[in-house]
């Protein structure tokens, strides 16, 4: 089920370092590049949209691709929540 996903991530933090105003990127099917796209922020310029879409047609998104099973991503959200919990724990401790 969620075998070979790409993560947006780095070419959205690429994107966002040079002040783009974005949303988010959006990888819809990974195979199909014409369902990726950007949601720009209403502040985003023309110039500013064409220099992120230039971005996204021109990002080699084959090191980004992973191969994660649905498990896999549980067991991560699970250590994930985890180590929230245990922060907060310690939060809790050192104000009382």
């Amino acid at each position: 089920m969620f075998s070979n996903l790409i993560d947006p991530l780095p070419l959205h933090k690429s994107i966002a370092n040079l002040g783009i105003s974005i949303e988010s990127v959006v990888i819809g099917k990974p195979e199909d590049r014409s369902t990726w796209r950007i949601v720009f922020a209403k502040s985003a310029t023309d110039e500013q949209k064409k220099t992120a879409q230039q971005m996204l047609d021109a990002w080699d998104s084959t090191e980004k691709v992973t191969t994660k099973t649905q498990e896999d991503r549980i067991s991560e959200l699970e250590a994930r929540i985890s180590k929230l919990e245990e922060q907060i724990d310690r939060t809790v401790q050192k104000a009382n």
